[in-house]
């Protein structure tokens, strides 16, 4: 893109040196976690020498920063930023905007002259209220008259006068309230002019500015491209749609939010999205040695005067030697996936208060759906669905996801990175027709307290599943048996039928049943523990 030149004036020095102001806008923004790369690109016609090119128009988040200019058919001198003291920016609104503004101007101007109308209508009602009560004031009054006739004529010309001036407030009344109304829509006009301009006037109008010398031994084209980086994010979203066919269907329709704060909007540019974690730390930390001593503890120190009076009452402190870290601490983490997704149409993103959402693609996938129950907190077994990532990319975790079964949305919910060729499972909410029950049967205690070596206790529960659908459904029950933290305290369990899988991943106490359960079908477990 060729940026307008604004003005250009010479310089009194002998190379005949010029200053050339350019404005621009952002063409290319490569998006990533809390930030963003913006790239402008501008070309210019110089005439041999050195000259001075000033960039007035970026977003204040590059004053935390030196841009970054490259520039091909010139050599670039010395740069540098202003944030203060910046010159006026001439008025370059686009033909939106400046529509936009003659809307508006047209209907204030609207709004104004009815305003007028009203004012002269209500004018001429006060001007026969107060006709009226001049009139009242004279027919009231000691009028000395000659004779009947005059008495007559004058009731007359006063009531005459009296009635037009009615009919006159009437219909001034009549054409105010016709008015009140017409006034309504003309600021309703006037508010829609507002916010469609606003809605336009996104950018803000803070500004820095960046001034850069080029020179060059003879007339030439130069090439300048421009970067900087401001305050921006992007998150994945996912909508996972499972499909109960033979076998089950998984699609994952893939997008991204975009939101961007940088102070200039995002028009029509070309947009890529990174995973790639901008950060200061880019290499590893150092690593010092971890020296630990043991130190016997300082002795009980006396207590304050006001509390000398206790100090009988203190038991004596323990002699227990302690272990001291010298180098305790925490160190930050950041994720070092990177991917990028470039977008082929341009995309336009308006600066703090635009949300927008793009469309990256669709994943598909087989999977293996079964029915999770757990008794012990649900009265319904839930759907669940088993697939592997085949793709040769993670899928990221993100709190913007929508599930749908059978095209039927069910919620909304938050999933964790499944990494390429990992194997995960996602629930789709509950099944209605597998009913879960979990009844104590049998409670019994020893000694009350806290349990001994003479204590003893055992709960026995039984656990019911029922089917009253009408498909056959693979059940995976979960439950639990209390685990012991201490060489005094055993426990035992037994269960009927045998659990297939005991400590599943590794959760100790844990216990996984895995049958079919036919339709109309029901499934009994018994589960009890002793602990002494």
């Amino acid at each position: 893109m060729r940026a307008a030149l604004v003005f250009a004036f010479c310089l009194t020095s002998p190379a005949l040196a010029e200053t050339f102001v350019l404005r621009g806008s952002p063409q290319a923004v490569t998006v990533y976690p809390g930030v963003a790369r913006i790239t402008r690109h501008m070309s210019l016609d110089l005439p041999a020498g050195t000259h001075q090119i000033i960039l007035p128009d970026l977003p204040p988040g590059a004053a935390h920063q030196t841009p970054r200019i490259a520039v091909s058919g010139a050599v670039l001198g010395a740069v540098s930023l202003r944030d203060s003291a910046l010159d006026p920016l001439a008025d370059d609104d686009s033909p939106a905007i400046e529509a936009a503004r003659d809307a508006l101007k047209g209907a204030q101007a609207a709004l104004d002259a009815h305003a007028d109308a009203e004012t002269a209508v209500t004018n001429r009602f006060d001007a026969a209220a107060a006709q009226i009560a001049f009139l009242e004031r004279l027919g009231g009054g000691d009028v000395p008259l000659a004779d009947a006739t005059a008495l007559d004529n004058l009731v007359s010309v006063v009531g005459a006068r009296v009635l037009q001036a009615r009919r006159d407030m009437l219909a001034a009344r009549q054409e105010l309230r016709g008015m009140a109304e017409a006034r309504e829509d003309l600021e309703e006009a006037l508010t829609d002019a507002e916010q469609a301009l606003a809605a336009l006037l996104t950018a803000g109008e803070d500004r820095v500015q960046v001034a850069a010398a080029l020179s060059t031994d003879t007339a030439t084209t130069a090439q300048i491209e421009l970067s900087y980086f401001v305050e921006a994010d992007w998150r994945p979203t996912y909508d996972f749609s499972l499909a109960q066919s033979e076998p089950a269907r998984l699609s994952i329709k893939r997008g991204a939010e975009v939101t961007q704060y940088s102070g200039e909007d995002w028009r029509d540019v070309t947009l890529t999205l990174s995973t790639l974690r901008i950060s200061d730390t880019i290499a590893p930390h150092d690593l010092s040695p971890h020296w630990l001593r043991i130190e016997k503890p300082a002795p009980p120190q006396p207590a304050p005067k006001l509390l000398s009076r206790t100090e009988s009452l203190a038991e004596p402190l323990a002699e227990a030697p302690m272990i001291f870290d010298e180098a305790a601490g925490a160190y930050a983490s950041f994720n070092d996936v990177e991917a990028s997704y470039a977008f082929p149409n341009p995309v336009t993103v308006a600066n703090d208060v635009d949300q927008v959402r793009l469309s990256l693609d669709t994943l598909a996938f087989e999977a293996r759906i079964f029915a999770r129950a757990v008794p012990l907190h649900d009265e319904t077994a839930f759907l669940m669905a088993t697939f592997t990532n085949t793709t040769p990319e993670p899928i990221f975790e993100s709190y913007e996801n929508s599930f749908s079964l059978d095209n039927t949305l069910i919620g909304r919910g938050h999933t964790d990175q499944i990494p390429a060729g990992a194997e995960t499972t996602l629930a789709f909410g509950p099944i209605e027709d597998l009913r879960l029950d979990r009844v104590r049967l049998d409670k019994n205690e020893g000694d009350s307290g806290i349990i001994n070596r003479t204590n003893t206790s055992s709960e026995e529960v039984r656990i019911t599943v029922e089917n009253l659908g009408a498909r056959n459904w693979p059940v995976r029950l979960l439950d639990r048996v209390p685990v012991s933290t201490q060489e005094d305290l055993v426990i035992t369990h037994s269960a009927t039928p045998r659990p297939d899988i005991e400590d599943p991943e590794d959760k100790q106490g844990l216990l996984e049943w895995r049958f079919d359960l036919a339709p109309g079908a029901e499934k009994s477990i018994l589960l009890k523990h002793d602990m002494q």
